[in-house]
């Protein structure tokens, strides 16, 4: 989990908290490889903001040199893009792909400001658990 997020992050993540949501993640990947050409890498908790980083996580984890730095976002995080993505979308490494891959979206990205790539079969969305709503109901019928 990425310990920095934005200051609009962190309002909704508190606004989260204090109205007893959470962020679900629907959907399934569609393999257009639009995540693979425009990502952001994290090292110990904390965005990519410098090549000195990104060149200290690649001596920390060799796998990490499939990815080029290819800009900065909006907030000075690095901008990377993935070399193993072929032209059709797909990945010509796919069993082998990396946690970050595999883990794709995570709910850290709604509090950092990120956005799903358009046309991707992913989708981000706030509710309220069954449980904790049961558990509301239980209390109220509980107190008349």
């Amino acid at each position: 989990m990425v310990n920095s997020f934005t200051l609009t992050g962190l309002i909704r993540y508190i606004k989260l908290k204090l109205l007893g949501r959470d962020i679900i993640i629907s959907g399934s990947c569609l393999q257009c490889g639009l995540c693979c050409r425009k990502l952001c890498l994290e090292i110990k908790g904390r965005w990519v903001t410098s090549e000195n980083t990104f060149y200290k996580l690649v001596k920390a984890n060799s796998d990490y040199e499939r990815f080029k730095i290819i800009g900065r976002d909006e907030q000075g995080f690095l901008e990377f893009a993935c070399t193993c993505l072929q032209e059709d979308g797909s990945c010509r490494d796919h069993d082998n792909r990396l946690k970050i891959c595999r883990d794709f979206p995570e709910k850290d990205m709604f509090f950092m400001n990120g956005i799903l790539p358009e046309g991707c079969g992913y989708s981000v969305q706030e509710w309220v658990s069954f449980e904790k709503i049961l558990k509301k109901t239980i209390r109220k019928k509980g107190q008349k």
